[in-house]
């Protein structure tokens, strides 16, 4: 008989939020019986770090990837890197391999690379994360991100940007869908002057200098209500820096 009601508010619940069909009625149901309800969809920004020191492999010990839980923890780690063209040619995060969501490797006119990647930490609070370039850069600074329970890590939606003549950033093909959330990641290399950003449809999580002597900094937002509206980011200062940015939704 408990069975068989536990059995009902697992259907209920996975019919409720399509995110908790990646959870599995029969998983559902173990976590029922281990005291483990966390099937839903959750996205939120941990932290942010950063490395001026020139080196082809950077590695952000000690960083923390929030808490752990019953569901499935994903790792989601923005990064760019510049100085000279390169690519990035591995990511670990917590000792496990990392799967490339999005990247940019090539950039005219622009000596910025920047990325999107995740594994499936289901373990331990921190770790470190190692970014490895094909060459030797100037500088890497990293955003994390922690997320539970999505149907899968394929984006919904997601774009690419880069410019040297925009003060503006404006995102394309960016719905959030329903149990979902995303994910924006901006860095900006060669500035002529210190800058601060604002985000719009999107809620800003750091604004943080990687190098002040060249005024090279990074941003990161994230935004959890579903719907389609305009999702940019707007730089202070008279003229125009180059930047790159990455835009992933997930679900």
């Amino acid at each position: 008989m408990i069975k068989r009601f536990l059995s009902i508010l697992c259907a209920l619940a996975l019919a409720a939020s399509p995110a908790r069909a990646n959870f599995g009625a029969g998983n559902c149901l173990m976590g029922f019986w281990s005291g483990c309800t966390d099937v839903n969809f959750s996205l939120a920004y941990v932290t942010n770090a950063v490395d001026s020191v020139d080196a082809s492999t950077f590695t952000f010990s000690s960083q923390s990837f929030g808490a752990e839980t019953c569901g499935k923890r994903y790792i989601v780690v923005g990064l760019g890197g510049g100085g000279v063209a390169a690519t990035i040619s591995s990511v670990t995060i917590g000792g496990i391999t990392a799967t490339q969501i999005l990247n940019i490797n090539t950039a005219t006119g622009i000596a910025s690379r920047g990325g999107m990647f995740y594994a499936e930490v289901p373990t331990g609070t921190t770790g470190s994360v190692v970014v490895t370039w094909s060459t030797t850069i100037a500088r890497c600074g990293i955003a994390i991100w922690r997320m539970v329970n999505p149907i899968t890590m394929t984006p919904t939606s997601s774009d690419t940007q880069t410019t040297t003549s925009a003060s503006v950033m404006t995102f394309a093909t960016t719905t959030i869908p329903t149990n979902g959330g995303a994910i924006g990641y901006i860095y900006m290399d060669d500035s002529a002057a210190t800058r601060t950003w604002t985000w719009t449809g999107m809620t800003e999580n750091f604004d943080t200098a990687i190098e002040n002597a060249d005024n090279v900094m990074h941003t990161g937002s994230t935004n959890t209500t579903a719907g389609s509206t305009t999702r940019s980011a707007t730089v202070s200062g008279n003229s125009t820096p180059s930047y790159i940015g990455l835009w992933a939704a997930f679900n």
